[in-house]
């Protein structure tokens, strides 16, 4: 017995012996583990944010008519370049048969004022005649020819106020029947004319349309959109959680997504005080 434990214990001790000789082999066998290391420098930390918009022209604008009617022709098309007083548009205009009886009661209106400022005058044209007769002879004083000079001179004055009065009238009725009158010039007519130079963005309109001419009470209709695309900006829109991020005056960098690998410097320029909401979330 005691010679089979002796036995046992040696074989217990050469396969302990054995299994640490492998374990160290082992060991010696496996790759040590490499540490990266850089030299510490001192660096900027930037917060970076992403607003999403579109490239827009500066300003834009909107060309309407001074007189209301029917698009009667159309001289542009979008992407065309124009030039500040070249022609856009013609409108053709319907006369309202209540301005237009209103515009002609004012002609004769105006036509009676004028026929008795006329029979006025004339009369007043015999007494100053007879009075300077009479003064020539020394039969009347130079105060009685005077006042008889004045009534004259005033007669004739009115008279011929009742004659602008009447063109005035005639010019009223021919707007409202035409859309133009004689001596007016472009102070009302149907020709739609560009105001600046720039390219056309949009003819909303079409021949045929009925269009609104703006005033106190209607912002009338959009016969044109025009803008200068020499100058563009971006508006963007960002999360109100990033609003924090960013400041006036901070630098950009713009992509867009029809040029690829390419970016445009540009500067924040203004905040929008109040933001808008889209799909339940706040953006600025």
């Amino acid at each position: 017995m005691k010679r089979t434990g002796t036995i046992i214990t040696l074989l217990v001790i050469v396969i302990a012996f054995s299994a640490g000789i492998w374990y160290i082999y082992s060991k010696d066998k496996t790759n040590p583990v490499v540490f990266q290391t850089e030299t510490a420098s001192i660096r900027t930390i930037v917060k970076k944010t992403v607003a999403t918009g579109n490239i827009v022209p500066k300003e834009e604008v909107f060309i309407k008519p001074n007189i209301s009617g029917i698009i009667h022709e159309i001289f542009v098309v979008a992407g065309d370049v124009v030039l500040a007083g070249d022609l856009i548009a013609k409108v053709k205009v319907v006369p309202n048969i209540n301005s237009l009886n209103s515009a002609k009661n004012n002609i004769n209106s105006a036509k009676t004022q004028v026929e008795t400022a006329r029979l006025a005058l004339e009369s007043q044209k015999s007494i100053y005649l007879r009075q300077k007769e009479l003064f020539d002879k020394a039969v009347v004083s130079a105060n009685e020819f005077d006042q008889a000079l004045l009534s004259y001179n005033q007669a004739q004055q009115r008279y011929n106020q009742e004659n602008v009065l009447l063109t005035a009238a005639q010019q009223t009725f021919d707007i409202v029947k035409t859309g133009t009158a004689k001596g007016l010039g472009a102070a009302a007519n149907t020709e739609i004319r560009a105001t600046v130079s720039g390219m056309i963005l949009d003819i909303p309109v079409k021949v045929g349309n009925q269009v609104i001419e703006s005033n106190n009470f209607n912002d009338g209709t959009t016969i044109a959109t025009i803008a200068d695309v020499e100058q563009m900006i971006f508006e963007g829109k960002v999360d109100e959680s990033e609003v924090g991020k960013i400041t006036e005056n901070l630098p950009l960098e713009i992509t867009v997504g029809a040029i690829e690998n390419k970016k445009f410097n540009a500067v924040l320029d203004f905040i929008a005080p109040k933001g808008v909401s889209e799909n339940g979330a706040n953006t600025v």
